[in-house]
């Protein structure tokens, strides 16, 4: 299996548009050579003497697809900056409202009553619920 299928089939659904364009990057890449390609082939064409590693990183990153490539590249890696960011602020988020919960557990233990509502709400049973509600009257 080829490597953009096992991506593919590895991605996690909900963030699916967080992940980098594979497909599209790899298409960009076959456009940057498509014009070095033709950027050597005009030279030999024209007579030029092509000096030994020409074209040279340089010259291919003037041309117009490299700059597209390396421009969607940098979307891509914003894109993914900013994703972690937001898990980073939810999880620092979650990691204080547990701590202050934390807190007031063992500064005020639970009784009885509110480990039922705890209970009930972890667990989702409406029975544990109403015996809860009769315990308050």
């Amino acid at each position: 299996m080829k490597f953009g299928k096992r991506l593919d089939a590895s991605l996690i659904p909900e963030w699916r548009d967080k992940y980098i364009g594979y497909k599209e990057l790899k298409d960009q890449i076959k456009l940057v050579k498509r014009d070095r390609d033709r950027l050597v082939k005009l030279a030999l064409e024209s007579g030029y003497e092509m000096p030994n590693g020409w074209p040279s990183e340089h010259e291919i990153f003037k041309l117009k697809a490299a700059k597209d490539y390396f421009d969607l590249q940098l979307q891509y890696l914003r894109s993914i900056e900013q994703f972690y960011l937001e898990q980073i602020n939810r999880a620092t988020e979650r990691f204080y409202i547990l701590t202050e919960q934390l807190i007031q557990l063992v500064t005020f233990p639970p009784t009885p009553l509110v480990i039922k509502f705890a209970r009930a709400s972890l667990f989702g049973s409406t029975t544990i619920h109403v015996l809860a509600a009769r315990n308050l009257f």
